[in-house]
Order: C-alpha cells, then structure tokens, then sequence
C-alpha cells in the first residue's frame, strides 16, 4: 500500500470529522472539517489506497458521508463499488482492497464527530431505570423527567409495596430519580420518534422481541392520584388502567367495575348526588346496557334498559319501589333522550295492567288503551287524565259485553249497547249499565288525594 503523504493526507486536527482506521495496524488518516485541498473538492477527505489510486470520502451535512473511488478497485461491507460512483457510507462500514503484492488491506469508517454526538444522544435517550434505550417512553410533567413505560409503573407499584410494608400510606408517587411528587403522566411521542431512528443505527443495542412483549404485557396494581384529583387503585396494563379497578372521583363520584385501556368498561357507579348505575360505560358515560337507581322525594325509582351517552335511549323499563302510595308498579316504554314516548305498558300493585297513550309528565292514561281489571274485566276504548272518556267496550269477567260512550269514567245514559252471555241482546237508546257494572276506572289510579298530589308533582326529568 502507498501510504498517504503526510503533509497532504493525514490532518493531524484536535476536532477531525472522520478517521480512517487500519484493522491491521491501527493505522489512521483522519480527515478534518478543512482538509487539504487536493483537486477541485473543498470540504472534502481524499485518501490515497495504492498507486495513484484513491477515495474520495465527503460529507455533507452532520450524518450524510459519500464515499467516491478513482482509479482502483475498493470493497465496501463486501461489496465492489463502482468507479467515479457516490455510494453513501455509515460510521461503522468496512472498506477492503488488495494492493499490488495481492495483500487485502481493512479500514473501519468512522465518524468522529457522529460518534460525539450519538454519545450525548445516547445518553439523553437512555432510561435511568434500566440503562436501555427507552421503550415506549413517558415524561413526568411535573419534573419532566423521563422513563420506560414498564419502567415507570414498576416503580409506581414498589413504592406502594415499600409504604405498605412500612404502614405509612401516603396519597403522593414520587418521581424515581429526582423524589418529586407528580400526578400526571404521558407518552412522549417525539421522542419516541427519535429513539426509533436511533435504534436504526449500527452497533446500537436492541431489546429482543420477547424482552418488548414482556414489558407490553406488562400487569402491575398500583395507586395513583391523578392532576384532576381523581384516585384509581386497580391493575394497570402498561400506563393503562386495565382490569378491576376502583376510581374515586374529585367530584366525590365513585367508580368500581372492569377498566379497558383507560376507560371504564362495565360496574356501578355512585353518584354523589344519590343515583346509582350498574352496566355499561363508553368515554366515562353510561351507554348500552344498565340499570339506574334514582330518588324523587325520597321515593326509589329504577330505570332498566339501554342509554345512549349519559341519557335514557330506546326500550326501558321504569320500576317504582318502596312505600309509595302510587298503584303504580311500572312502566314499559320507549325512550328517546331520557323521554318516554306517550304509548307503554303500565302495571298497577292491585294487578291492572294498561297498554295504551298515557300522559308523558305523570303517567296518567290518555288517549286509546287497554286495561285488564283485577277482577278480569277488560275495557278498551278512549281515556282522558286517567278515567274512561269517549267510545269504548266493557268486557266484563262473566262474558257481557256492553259498547258505548264514557265521559269521565261514567257511562253516558243513552246510545249504549249490551251483548249478555246468554246470548240475548238488549238494544236500547237509553240503556245505561248500573254503576257497579261499569265503575271501574278506579282501578289502578291513585287511591288519595294526597297520592294523587304527589304524582302530579313529578315529572319525567326526575326520572
């Protein structure tokens, strides 16, 4: 090999850009920021390898270097490059040749002022937890301090093991290199954009795959008091609440049930306000399936059904329990918004069942309906404000059957018609049922004044 002229080729600079390093005789040609200027480069290395051969080695900007071959045959990483051919070139390739005694001469690549910078990338980009590349990385946003996902939450879950051992609880987690309190979390994105570049290079260390799936699958159960003041205590997946869990909110409402990536998936909530809800959550709002306990005057009231994001929606059932003097027991419908349309099924506690219109605001049969009678007679016909009003039939439980017009639950005395069981029919312009046979539109109604009050007195937005 013909050594480069000292005078030309070796730049004995304190700072140089790159060296050429001898894999046999620890031989260096280092090129600085303004090497020598040989031939029309400026800002470049040139490198004579044997006879009046050599490579031309330029950089261009911080981390892009070319590597060009005149008048001789160079390998790079194994591969022949092409003369007069700019091929890119990385801190860490291998350059080969033979000279003209057959003898393979090896030179490393290296960047020097690269190498200098990945050293303080590295080191800005390493966990101080496992000394690894950060996987999946976090920021501390009270002291800004960063760790790996599984990194973090490990040491969330020992410090809570350390103040249980120690019988001092406290409602604070503490940042593992600086000891400072925070209560909010989150993923560095752009940074873990960087590592992911970084990782790409060379010589750089990896976590394996199963090392990534372990820490992925990663379960810890841990406290944490968040910036909103909320308390979760429950199992976590990674950063994520996941499993069973209990949230206490800073509104004071309270949460247990099955989390599922952050999110509440299905418990009971109680409310502070006194409503409880047993079912399904979608964005921190009751949807789907579930079942809702509220209180008007003191009086429990369950809503069974489905709700759409926080409100009553579709087909639902409203139960009224406890001592209430309501005949009431429930009501079937359909809702829209919290609002059940004006036709349902309402079961009385005596045993009336009606399906018909009924008044939205106190539940009140309006309208055309259906009523079956404790005493099984059934009337089907028009009803105003709870009482039999206008063209309706009475089927009465000994197979009578008497048609006519009602006004206020009483017949009218005159237009009415009544087919007896015994197959004998009495027509009669003026015939009007005795009050016994038809009075009974007190049936399933409220039975005092005081009841009737009451319900006048609740609308549907308590329910």
């Amino acid at each position: 090999m013909t050594s480069p002229p000292q005078s030309n080729h070796i730049n004995n600079s304190p700072n140089p850009w790159a060296v050429f390093t001898s894999c046999s005789d620890d031989f260096q040609v280092d090129l600085s920021e303004n090497p020598s200027k040989i031939g029309p480069t400026l800002n470049n290395g040139l490198i004579i390898l044997k006879d009046d051969g050599y490579c031309e080695i330029a950089h261009q900007g911080n981390f892009n270097y070319y590597i060009k071959v005149h008048n001789t045959q160079i390998k790079l990483n194994g591969k022949l490059l092409e003369k007069e051919h700019s091929v890119k070139i990385e801190s860490g390739s291998k350059i080969s040749f033979e000279d003209k005694n057959q003898n393979i001469h090896r030179f490393v690549f290296s960047s020097r002022y690269k190498e200098s910078l990945d050293e303080d990338l590295q080191e800005l980009l390493t966990c101080s937890i496992c000394c690894e590349i950060f996987y999946k990385c976090f920021i501390l946003m009270d002291c800004s301090h960063r760790f790996c996902e599984a990194c973090i939450m490990e040491s969330l879950q020992q410090q809570q093991f350390q103040q249980a051992y120690a019988q001092e609880p406290k409602h604070v987690q503490l940042c593992p290199f600086c000891k400072q309190t925070f209560n909010n979390f989150q993923r560095d994105l752009k940074l873990n954009d960087l590592c992911e570049e970084f990782l790409k290079r060379p010589f750089v260390k990896h976590l394996s795959e199963d090392q990534k799936r372990k820490r992925d699958n990663l379960e810890t159960y841990t406290r944490f008091y968040d910036v909103n003041h909320d308390t979760y205590i429950g199992y976590w997946r990674g950063a994520k609440r996941h499993g069973n869990g209990k949230m206490i909110f800073g509104t004071g409402n309270k949460f247990e049930g099955i989390f599922k990536n952050n999110s509440m998936e299905i418990g009971t909530m109680i409310y502070r306000d006194g409503p409880v809800y047993t079912g399904t959550f979608k964005n921190k709002k009751k949807h789907g399936e579930g079942i809702e306990t509220i209180y008007s005057n003191g009086i429990p009231i369950e809503y069974t059904g489905t709700f759409f994001e926080d409100k009553k929606h579709g087909e639902g059932t409203l139960t009224f329990k406890g001592q209430i003097q309501s005949n009431i027991l429930s009501i079937q419908a359909q809702f829209i918004e919290d609002i059940p349309k004006e036709k349902g099924r309402i079961l009385y506690r005596d045993g009336s069942c009606y399906d018909g219109g009924f008044c939205r605001n106190n539940f009140k049969r309006n309208g055309f309906g259906k009523m079956k009678f404790p005493n099984r007679s059934i009337y089907e016909g028009g009803w105003k404000e709870d009482r039999m009003h206008g063209d309706g039939a009475m089927f009465y439980q000994n197979g009578n059957i008497y048609t006519g017009t009602w006004s206020e639950g009483v017949a009218l005395d005159e237009g009415g018609e009544m087919i007896f069981s015994n197959g004998n029919d009495h027509i009669d312009e003026h015939f009007v049922p005795n009050e016994k046979e038809t009075d009974l539109s007190d049936a399933g109604t409220y039975q005092t004044q005081e009841s009737e009050d009451l319900t006048e007195s609740q609308n549907l937005s308590e329910f």
